[in-house]
């Protein structure tokens, strides 16, 4: 039997993936990476966990950025993700779960929002939380600097269109801000606030940032009592490929069907 994925915009939320029928249904808010707001991943796995029976929100942070490059990830409010959380949750269509799924810097926004909420505001706190590729602390501001250059010369060999420039990290400048003040480089997630289920993948060949981080971030969380679902994908990069990904989504599936029921 075919699965129906309705999409609608709704005010406050943006772009947003349901089951059909008229629910109430389990939320998940997605934070993407570095590929931005407007990238296909967030868009993708929205589908995948709507055709599951999840109510799904790409909730885009960077800033810039377009359908082709994203935006830079510099001073991203998670005051902002906090009051989308809460404004999921009251929406007619949610059952009052939320969880939050976030990759690579999305991974780092969801654990920081989840650990900073917590301490400060309990029921503003997501319900569950998955991650894949996490860091085990906060990283500094990021700048997609793509850029596209004038083509010029023959129309059919033209000179290569994108470049890149090298310097992507703002020394001093912050990733995130949570009341107006910068988190600093370097700052823990106060996870020890948090006590909802956590879920943790990465791929032990992460060649972006090193897989040992989120085996520390794993470990400290069971040294506090509070032990993660932890997943190590052996021989995976920073994204799965297709059949180890099947795997993931199955997992993720499983933990989020567990958790926000």
């Amino acid at each position: 039997m075919a699965l129906t994925v309705v999409q609608s915009e709704i005010p406050g939320l943006g772009h947003v993936y349901a089951p059909s029928g008229v629910g109430p249904f389990p939320a998940v808010a997605l934070l993407h990476g570095s590929e931005g707001g407007l990238g296909w991943l967030a868009h993708r796995n929205a589908a995948l966990l709507a055709a599951h029976g999840f109510l799904a929100a790409p909730f885009p942070y960077d800033c810039g950025g377009n359908f082709w490059v994203g935006g830079d990830i510099w001073n991203a409010s998670l005051d902002q993700t906090e009051l989308s959380i809460a404004g999921l949750r009251k929406h007619p269509s949610c059952n009052g779960k939320v969880g939050l799924y976030g990759w690579s810097r999305g991974a780092e926004h969801a654990l920081l929002v989840a650990g900073l909420t917590a301490s400060t505001n309990p029921s503003r706190a997501p319900d569950a939380i998955a991650v894949h590729a996490p860091p085990d602390r906060a990283q500094g501001a990021w700048r997609n600097l793509f850029y596209r250059r004038q083509e010029t010369g023959e129309p059919i060999a033209p000179p290569p269109a994108w470049g890149f420039d090298e310097k992507r990290e703002v020394a001093g400048a912050s990733a995130w801000t949570w009341r107006g003040i910068a988190v600093e480089e370097g700052a823990p997630f106060g996870l020890e606030a948090y006590d909802g289920p956590i879920f943790i993948s990465v791929g032990d060949r992460d060649e972006m940032w090193s897989a040992e981080m989120a085996s520390r971030l794993a470990a400290e969380l069971g040294a506090a009592g509070r032990p993660a679902e932890f997943h190590a994908h052996a021989g995976q990069g920073h994204i799965p490929d297709p059949a180890t990904w099947n795997v993931h989504i199955e997992q993720l599936l499983a933990f989020f069907e567990r958790t926000l029921a």
